[in-house]
C-alpha cells in the first residue's frame, strides 16, 4: 500500500508546481523565475554528482531538472500563448510519447553499439 501512495507523490508534486507556476505568471517576471529555476536545476545536478560521481550524472535528469523545465515551459505558454486547458493534456501526452520514442531510439542505438547479447 505504501508503494502505491509513494508512486503518486511525484505526480502530486508536479501538479502542484504547475499550479503554482500559473499563479506566478501574473506576479513575477520571467528573468526572476529563470534565475531561480536555473539554480534549482544546478542543485539537482549537484545531487546527481553526489550519488553518481562520474560524468554520466549530467546526462540524467532528475526531479529538480524536470520541474525547472516544466515550470519555465508552463510560464512561457501561459504568458505568451494562453492556451485552453485541454491543450495542456495534449501537450503532456505528446511529450510523454516523445520520451518513449527517444528512450526506444537510444536503447536501439546502444544495442547496435554493444552488439547482440549471447548467452
Amino acid at each position: 500500500m505504501f508503494q502505491i501512495v509513494a508512486g503518486v507523490a511525484p505526480v502530486l508534486f508536479f501538479a502542484v508546481s504547475g499550479v503554482t507556476t500559473t499563479l506566478q505568471v501574473k506576479r513575477r517576471s520571467f528573468s526572476s523565475l529563470l534565475g531561480f529555476y536555473v539554480l534549482f536545476a544546478v542543485i539537482g545536478f549537484a545531487n546527481n554528482l553526489m550519488w553518481r560521481p562520474d560524468v554520466q550524472a549530467f546526462r540524467i535528469m532528475d526531479v529538480p531538472q524536470i520541474i525547472a523545465l516544466g515550470v519555465l515551459s508552463v510560464y512561457l505558454l501561459e504568458k505568451y500563448l494562453k492556451p485552453p486547458l485541454y491543450l495542456y493534456l495534449l501537450l503532456s501526452l505528446a511529450v510523454f510519447a516523445l520520451r518513449i520514442f527517444l528512450g526506444c531510439l537510444l536503447s536501439w542505438r546502444e544495442s547496435l553499439r554493444t552488439g547482440p547479447v549471447t548467452g
